[in-house]
């Protein structure tokens, strides 16, 4: 009683197709029949439920066959399947910015989660931003700062002569680094510096850093100091040179302590002032870069 594969069974038995692939068999009348088909192959005497450990995404929906192919594990994609690929997306855009820790954020690329990058020692990672500088700080370069001396603008034009270094007193209020200074410039012509020097008994005495040489322009300006610098809390006075005659933005409702001494533009910054002419006028959109 020779069946399907030559061979006698015993009513009943099941084994994978030996005659025909993928199918299934059953011994009837003491023979082998196929009895069904299996579209994903056949093993341990049943048909697959999937093509041993196949993974796919489509729908939606990842999909994953154990290694056997006897089990289908399907999975809800919250982002969507990942284009072309065989995995649910790690996140909802391309671009979009995640922070896995305060310091440090991430970028959504072809649907996975780049390798964390630490954020610039002073900045701090928001998820609508990525790493950004903290509320009321501004940034320069890759620098969070603060603001110190007179940057709020003022509503009046002042003018200050070439040649002549201009210094007031502003309060640092906390301990910190010299990024840069900052002016309110009303000119488009001519060049300025900038450079901050330490108070000694109400009056400006040594050197604590400076700007380069920078062309004019109207508005806001920011001019990087040539190092960076630790400062203390305290009083200093904040200087500026120009090359011609310049206009930039005053306050004529206050006075301030003010001291200005005829000055090269081209030449080095004092290392120490000597005596320089003092008066009380109302104070010039001057200031400085805190890190």
């Amino acid at each position: 009683m020779g069946g399907q594969g030559g061979s006698v069974c015993l009513n009943g038995a099941v084994r994978c197709g030996q005659a025909t692939a993928n199918t299934v068999e059953t011994c009837v009348n003491n023979a082998w029949s196929v009895t069904g088909s299996c579209p994903h192959g056949c093993s341990a005497m049943s048909c697959n439920a999937c093509v041993p450990a196949a993974l796919s995404c489509s729908g939606g929906v990842r999909r994953a066959c154990s290694g056997d192919g006897k089990t289908l594990t399907e999975t809800p994609c919250q982002y969507g399947c990942i284009t072309g690929g065989t995995d649910c997306r790690e996140c909802p855009v391309d671009n979009a910015i995640d922070c896995p820790t305060a310091t440090s954020e991430r970028t959504c690329t072809a649907g996975r989660w780049t390798a964390s990058t630490a954020c610039p020692s002073t900045q701090l990672c928001t998820t609508d931003e990525g790493c950004a500088c903290p509320v009321g700080q501004g940034q320069f370069g890759d620098k969070c700062f603060e603001k110190m001396g007179y940057h709020e603008p003022f509503n009046y034009q002042g003018s200050l002569s070439g040649g002549f270094l201009a210094l007031e007193k502003i309060t640092i209020s906390r301990a910190g680094k010299l990024i840069g200074f900052g002016i309110l410039s009303l000119s488009s012509k001519g060049r300025v510096r900038m450079a901050l020097y330490r108070d000694s008994s109400g009056v400006p005495s040594t050197l604590v850093g400076n700007s380069l040489p920078t062309n004019l322009t109207p508005g806001t300006m920011h001019l990087a100091a040539t190092s960076t610098v630790s400062i203390t809390a305290g009083s200093y006075w904040v200087g500026v040179l120009f090359d011609t005659l310049s206009d930039l933005r005053q306050d004529f409702g206050t006075s301030v302590p003010y001291r200005s001494i005829a000055h090269n533009f081209d030449s080095a910054f004092p290392a120490t002032l000597g005596t320089a002419a003092s008066a009380m006028p109302s104070p010039f959109n001057l200031y400085v870069l805190v890190e």
